[in-house]
Order: structure tokens, then C-alpha cells, then sequence
């Protein structure tokens, strides 16, 4: 009704009127017909009041359980809308249904539950922001360094104790390049590495 000029306006009358022949239940009928021959001074109100009985009615499986006449107006056309994409298929690509919020979705997001959720991101962003900062120190190069000997070491094709041996990424060269010492340098960095992978991660 809020968007007819006036209770009173014959567009407001010629539409009530073309309602009261599409509506099908007899409770549908009879809420129609008190309107019609209501002489309450707050029309809006029990026109409100009634379209929300008819809908209830003409729409049992779709607003049984919603009571509110804004919620039901929104239900309906979410039903339609979804009526009008299974009838053509197309439609659902141009137009994709709209996530509407209804109470038990707002329901799972309390209070409580956004105050969590920002706690734990402030506690995972400092997390990270530390480990970060540590790796910037090391460097990027010595932590894909550190990657790769935890990889050959894993997979036994360096010895982690040995006097000297060619490493076999740049075994092209002559020079024994990896001492023990050296392994154990670059192995001090991995937990660095994993500790900001980790933390990247769960942020």
C-alpha cells in the first residue's frame, strides 16, 4: 500500500479488487472480503494484517513460519525468484539469488562469536607479523635454501654429518661445498621458515 498515493485512490481500489479474483483458499476469501467491507479507520493496518493471513494460506509451505509482513513479502519474492530460475535456467546466471539473512542465520553470528572471531585474528595477525619479520632478517634466498636441504636431507641425497660433500644442485662444480658446520647453518633456519608458513597459514 505504500506505494499507492491513497487508500481511497481508484488505482489502490481497481488493484484490491483484482486481487480478491486470484486468490484461491476460502480463508483467502473470507480475510478478503472483511477487508473489503471494513469500515476500521486504519485501513493500512488491517489491510497489513490480512495480506499476511492470505499469504499464510494461498502459501502454507513457503511462510508458515514467518509471521512478519516484511519477511513475508521478502520470502515470497525469493520464492519467486528461485520459481523463475528453475523455469529458466538462464536466468540464474544473469541474475544470482541474493543471500538474504533470515533469523537463524543472523542467529549463528552473536556477539560473542564476532568478538571471538576478531580476537583470534588480531592473535594470528601479531603471530604472523612476528615470524614475518624474523624471516625478512634471514632472508628469502637462505629460507628456499633452507627448504631445499631439508628436502635432499629427507630423502637421504646428503648426509647430514659428512666432512665435505658436493652439493647436487650445483654439482656442476668441482668444489665440495657442504661441510657439517655449513648443513647445520642452514638447518637453523628452517624452523624460521616453517614457524612463518605456519602462522601465514592460520592467519
Amino acid at each position: 500500500m505504500d506505494e499507492f498515493p491513497s487508500p481511497t485512490n481508484s488505482v489502490a481500489l481497481k488493484t484490491w479488487d483484482t486481487f480478491g479474483t486470484i486468490v484461491q483458499a476460502d480463508s483467502s476469501q473470507r480475510a478478503y472480503k472483511q477487508t473489503s467491507r471494513s469500515e476500521e479507520s486504519d485501513l493500512l493496518t488491517r489491510i497489513t494484517r490480512d495480506l499476511s493471513t492470505i499469504a499464510r494460506c494461498e502459501f502454507s509451505g513457503i511462510v508458515s513460519e514467518t509471521s512478519q509482513f516484511e519477511k513475508i513479502g521478502v520470502t515470497l519474492a525469493r520464492e519467486q525468484n528461485r520459481s523463475r530460475q528453475r523455469s529458466f535456467p538462464l536466468l540464474a546466471q544473469l541474475r544470482p539469488q541474493r543471500q538474504i539473512l533470515d533469523d537463524q542465520y543472523q542467529r549463528s553470528y552473536n556477539a560473542k562469536e564476532v568478538t571471538d572471531a576478531s580476537t583470534n585474528v588480531r592473535q594470528a595477525w601479531q603471530s604472523y607479523e612476528a615470524t614475518k619479520e624474523a624471516a625478512r632478517l634471514i632472508g628469502s634466498n637462505r629460507l628456499a635454501i633452507s627448504r631445499a636441504l631439508k628436502i635432499l636431507l629427507e630423502e637421504n641425497v646428503i648426509q647430514r654429518e659428512a666432512d665435505m660433500q658436493t652439493c647436487p644442485i650445483c654439482a656442476y662444480e668441482e668444489a665440495e661445498t657442504l661441510a657439517a658446520n655449513r648443513i647445520r647453518d642452514i638447518e637453523g633456519w628452517i624452523p624460521t621458515q616453517e614457524a612463518e608458513a605456519e602462522a601465514r597459514q592460520a592467519l
